[in-house]
């Protein structure tokens, strides 16, 4: 199986910073790794060297870091992207990928057990497996009123519903799906467009329930909230090397 990775287009939530460098770049942990070195050692981590790196903005700084992967004990391709959206970027990688392939966001962070998801993908045999978490806090405090007063406040409490925290196992034959898509739109996102289509078409997608780790680093405001102790800590696999 193979590991596609969405290195996004221009990080506009993360400037100043994606100013100077691409948003999977950006410097986590106590030793400052970027983004993207955690995510492919996550890959490796979990048997799945073969990747395919999808990006535009800056990616010559991704090459450069990166190369070819094998100082990272892993084999990386380069695909060009042209901001058609999360899914329609897949069809410039189409010709590179497997019967299954892992999509994974280029601005996530996670320690979730990828062999455990694949497994269950494959026993599931959908057209798709979504990782979904009930640990994922919402943004903002909530006030329980009741009769016009204020009973209780809880600061960013955890949702009861389950979050699509962005990675996914997926049949190639998605791809048909999103090509569909792409005739009618000239972007196409996976969780916006794909997903509820497909559903539509009568396929199944299984859900993959977690509480691994997980941040969504994509804006500014939470690159600064960072933990850099803790993810050393949590990720102290990735930092020893």
């Amino acid at each position: 199986m193979k590991g596609v990775i969405l290195a996004g287009g221009l990080g506009t939530r993360l400037r100043p910073l994606s100013n100077y460098i691409p948003k999977p770049m950006i410097p986590i942990g106590k030793k400052e790794k970027p983004l993207l070195e955690y995510i492919i050692k996550l890959f490796r981590r979990n048997d799945v060297k073969d990747l395919i790196i999808i990006g535009s903005y800056k990616i010559y700084q991704i090459k450069n870091y990166f190369g070819d992967g094998s100082r990272f004990g892993v084999k990386i391709s380069y695909v060009e992207d042209k901001q058609e959206g999360t899914a329609g970027c897949i069809l410039r990688a189409c010709h590179l990928v497997d019967k299954d392939f892992i999509v994974y966001y280029g601005d996530i962070l996670s320690n979730i057990n990828l062999k455990n998801m694949m497994k269950f993908h494959k026993k599931r045999k959908c057209i798709a497996t979504i990782a979904v978490s009930s640990n994922v806090p919402v943004e903002v405090g909530v006030v329980k009123v009741r009769d016009s007063k204020v009973v209780s406040f809880i600061e960013k409490p955890k949702i009861k519903l389950y979050t699509n925290i962005a990675i996914y196992v997926v049949k190639e034959k998605i791809i048909e799906y999103i090509r569909e898509l792409k005739g009618r739109k000239n972007k196409v996102d996976f969780a916006k467009d794909v997903f509820p289509y497909v559903l539509r078409k009568g396929e199944e997608i299984a859900a993959y329930v977690t509480n691994c780790y997980w941040n969504d680093i994509g804006n500014l405001a939470k690159y600064e909230k960072l933990n850099h102790e803790e993810i050393s800590r949590i990720f102290s696999w990735v930092e020893e090397e």
